[in-house]
């Protein structure tokens, strides 16, 4: 039921859980060779700082503290006009990137 080849953006949002799968990202990636991603999916481990004690105890239960969501970016599509509707070009904005290119976690 898809056009050929069609544009696809996946603005990934978390809130706990881990999607898109790599299955996930295998299989949309196998419909189009035109999809991308605002983000790399791959969650940015915090930034504070804490005591030594601390981290140990937590490395020692198995917990790895990260961001709460990862970094977004963005994709623009531009075609060609009226004189070439059909000809598309695609930037990138901060961690956005093809979708074949992402890491998910």
């Amino acid at each position: 039921m898809l056009a050929p080849n069609p544009y696809v953006v996946l603005a990934p949002y978390n809130k706990g859980k881990k999607l898109p799968s790599a299955a996930d990202i295998k299989r949309i990636d196998g419909l189009t060779p035109n999809a991308f991603s605002t983000s790399n999916l791959a969650l940015a481990k915090s930034g504070k700082q804490r005591p030594p004690a601390v981290l140990k105890q937590l490395r020692e239960m198995g917990i790895q503290l990260r961001a709460p969501e990862p970094f977004m970016g963005g994709v623009t599509f531009r075609n060609g006009g009226a004189a070439d509707p059909h000809n598309w070009t695609v930037s990138f904005m901060g961690p956005a990137s093809r979708l074949a290119n992402i890491v998910p976690t």
